[in-house]
């Protein structure tokens, strides 16, 4: 973790704040489609089906459905695409290290067999 966080703090912060923006959308995605079947059984309820109130409430429930799931992929695709930046950035900074180390050597080092073990 402290590789990943040395590397690409802002990549790890965003990592952060999606995940639990995207574990927070489906249970409120559910509760909607909640208030949609609850709005659609009340207007049918009603004496009078045709109440444009009810249907007006249920047309901004699956608006508000339809903008959560527009939100969800958005987030889903952003969390796909840090996740490959940080990745990218915690590789590269590895590959520093080795060759940061690989300069430090000495040439008789590379040639001992001992070394390798």
């Amino acid at each position: 973790m402290r590789l990943v966080w040395g590397s690409a703090r802002f990549g790890t912060v965003t990592l952060g704040v999606l995940t639990v923006v995207a574990s927070l959308l489906p249970p409120a995605m559910a509760y909607v489609a909640k208030l949609i079947i609850d709005g659609v059984v009340a207007a049918r309820t009603l004496a009078d089906a045709s109440d444009p109130e009810a249907t007006r409430r249920v047309i901004t429930f699956v608006a508000w459905e339809v903008g959560l799931a527009v939100l969800l992929t958005l987030v889903e695709r952003s969390l796909n695409l840090v996740r490959q930046l940080v990745g990218a950035r915690v590789g590269i900074d590895i590959n520093l290290r080795i060759l940061h180390k690989a300069l430090s050597l000495e040439l008789p080092q590379f040639e001992n067999p001992e070394f390798y073990d």
